[in-house]
């Protein structure tokens, strides 16, 4: 075999290795982008979660000191309003 032969069939090596990267780097593409879409909803349902846990967790805080409040003012006697 000749020389032109030979590269004549290491560039269609090359070029099959090319599409073979390609073929390659497009599923790694769309496996990223699954994993980044599973990440971003993760993230997006973790954010929710503790958004609402932070405002129960408020509410309770707020119930819990209004009780602790009135009910020490209550054991002393002391009048938070007064109706005039």
């Amino acid at each position: 075999m000749s020389l032109p032969v030979y590269a004549c069939l290491l560039l269609l090596l090359l070029l099959l290795l090319l599409w073979a990267m390609l073929v390659w780097l497009d599923a790694l593409g769309q496996s990223l982008e699954q994993i980044h879409r599973s990440v971003d909803k993760a993230y997006t349902n973790v954010s929710d979660y503790l958004a609402q846990s932070c405002i129960k967790r408020r509410i309770f805080e707020i119930v819990f000191l209004q009780i602790v409040f009135f009910s020490a003012c209550f054991k002393r006697n002391i009048v938070v309003w007064d109706d005039f």
